[in-house]
């Protein structure tokens, strides 16, 4: 009979360790998956915020005055977002030109398109967007697929907001705010979404 309550006293304590260490393990990768998330997030983040500025730097390089330099995102007024519903399906969101020398016989065009996707974020339905870039017609790079939304704004000298169809003269940058949500989440996420802002300063020609 003693023998028998041993092994029975050992096979609950053997049991109970085993939850244990399986409720260990299972916290560290719950812990691991959010962090590895939030890491994603906040590279894609930094990245995409290099790339945009390095890009729109482009802006009117090389055209010479009076010369075509964008067409303004569709958008009904200057608050609303690119990624809100007033962006068109048919039209980029935003295009602009430049040239590679002031020799160069044509523009070089790039165009910002967003496409939008319902996906599951941590077990909750979410609309979130990826911006392709065409160059020339041609794609040449896209943001990362998670974007929570997408904001390019034109802004005056005093950082108020400018109508680009009424007064493109007023302009002194572009400002550009963005997020990145983590791929992946779980209750231990430390930070759900990333928020970035970039501004490039813009001289206009005349």
């Amino acid at each position: 009979m003693a023998f028998i309550y041993d092994n029975l006293t050992a096979s609950v304590v053997s049991g109970m360790v085993i939850l244990i260490l399986f409720s260990v393990q299972m916290r560290a990768t719950n812990s691991s998956v959010a962090q590895t998330g939030r890491n994603v997030a906040l590279n894609q983040a930094r990245t995409f915020a290099t790339w945009l500025e390095q890009d729109l730097q482009r802006m009117g390089r090389n055209i010479p005055p009076g010369g075509q330099v964008f067409v303004p995102p569709s958008r009904k007024d200057t608050d609303a977002s690119a990624t809100d519903t007033t962006l068109s399906t048919e039209d980029a969101a935003f295009t602009f030109y430049y040239k590679n020398s002031p020799s160069s016989s044509g523009k070089t065009s790039v165009a910002y398109d967003i496409a939008s996707e319902t996906r599951d974020v941590g077990g909750t339905a979410r609309t979130l967007y990826q911006l392709t870039r065409q160059r020339s017609g041609n794609e040449d790079g896209q943001s990362p697929p998670t974007l929570g939304y997408f904001d390019l704004q034109f802004v005056g000298a005093n950082a108020n907001r400018i109508d680009p169809k009424k007064a493109s003269d007023q302009i002194r940058a572009i400002r550009v705010h963005f997020s990145v949500v983590p791929p992946f989440q779980n209750a231990e996420t430390p930070l759900h979404e990333v928020h970035r802002m970039v501004v490039v300063p813009y001289t206009p020609a005349l």
